[in-house]
């Protein structure tokens, strides 16, 4: 049996490679990464700081699980009103050099390691989605 890995698929601006639950270091076009052991025995995904240092992203528990054990979180994920994904437009999409992400008026647009910033207003929205998203806000859709 091979080694075990984390293969993140939905925290966004993260590691794109499957990242060893060894500890080994990882380097994607977003940064270098490990996942270092906690003093409970979870694991945190760490991200290398350009200055120095490495910068815990978010701790993981390696328990075996079953797909309704995410039913509550997913369920407030899109529903709740404190919920990141329900109180504004969120758009993100991972490119060969780095990331585009629309999140509510905010277009953040990160290129080998750097992040360019613009605000655009409401009329833009649609074509920042169509343009950099494929997302056509004009198409009707037929069910």
């Amino acid at each position: 049996m091979g080694k075990p890995y984390l293969v993140d698929v939905g925290f966004g601006d993260s590691v794109r490679v499957p990242l060893p639950l060894s500890g080994e270091e990882r380097e994607d076009v977003s940064g270098t990464y490990r996942l270092e052991k906690s003093g409970d025995g979870e694991l945190d995904l760490q991200k290398h700081q350009k200055q120095g240092g490495w910068e815990t992203l978010y701790r993981l528990d390696t328990s075996l699980r079953i797909l309704n054990d995410f039913e509550v979180v997913c369920y407030y994920n899109q529903t709740s009103p404190q919920s990141p994904f329900t109180r504004q437009p969120l758009v993100s999409l991972a490119t060969e050099d780095g990331r585009l992400t629309l999140s509510g008026n905010t277009f953040t647009t990160t290129r080998s390691g750097e992040k360019q910033k613009t605000v655009i207003d409401d009329k833009e929205m649609a074509t920042v989605l169509k343009q950099y998203f494929g997302i056509d806000l004009d198409r009707s859709v037929s069910i």
